[in-house]
């Protein structure tokens, strides 16, 4: 949305045309980086935010200003792009996710995940390394020797496209498939955005002192 300036900053911007605006270019461009410094470590590091995996929506977000003709203004654009940036209205606003070529979404959950949360293997390599379906939960061989949530042992016989388990092998659920999941927004751009736009505004109007102040101006 649009930057709402102080009349101070206003009469700047007539009295000192581009000079003014190229160095007002510099404290939006500096505010959008900080911006997204403080974003990345406030809502995307974990609660109360969204939690870091891959990163990939951390790294996404890019702050440019541009002098717009068009426009006759200076613009802060602060959005994400690239790797990531597909994720970013989701986490925002929340939705429902549902599967586009599967019938099932494939969540990994309990020995198929990372510390960090990210699964261990794709759905796509636990059926080949041999598992079986049990109540909507895919169960295949433990991945670690660590101990986790339900592993338990196989009593012995096939499983899913003709694995085969042995009697006493080590098992666990790896993946559970939903229909669907519905994903509440929980990170918090916006908010964060219109609560640290006050900040650019004062910084904006010091520079407009400033310049007053170098030329003797009121």
């Amino acid at each position: 949305g649009d930057i709402v300036v102080t009349e101070n900053v206003s009469t700047a911007i007539k009295a000192f045309g581009m000079t003014f605006r190229k160095s007002a270019a510099t404290e939006m461009d500096a505010f959008g980086n900080a911006w997204i410094t403080t974003l990345v470590s406030t809502r995307l590091n974990g609660p109360p935010g969204v939690g870091r995996r891959t990163g990939n929506l951390a790294r996404s977000f890019k702050s440019r200003v541009t002098d717009s003709a068009l426009l006759n203004a200076v613009v802060l654009d602060v959005q994400p792009e690239g790797p990531g940036s597909e994720y970013a209205n989701l986490q925002e606003f929340g939705g429902t996710i549902r599967p586009v070529k599967a019938k099932n979404l494939w969540i990994p959950i309990a020995g198929n995940l990372t510390p960090s949360g990210t699964a261990r293997i794709s759905p796509r390599e636990a059926i080949a390394q041999g598992g079986f379906f049990a109540k909507g939960v895919f169960f295949g061989r433990a991945l670690t020797k660590n101990k986790v949530p339900q592993r338990s042992q196989h009593l012995g016989g096939s499983g899913y496209k003709g694995a085969e388990f042995k009697r006493g092998e080590n098992i666990t659920p790896l993946f559970v498939l939903k229909k669907s999941v519905r994903v509440e927004g929980r990170m918090g751009a916006s908010a964060l955005w219109a609560q640290s736009i006050p900040v650019l505004t004062n910084r904006l109007d010091a520079l407009a002192t400033r310049m007053f102040s170098s030329t003797g101006g009121a």
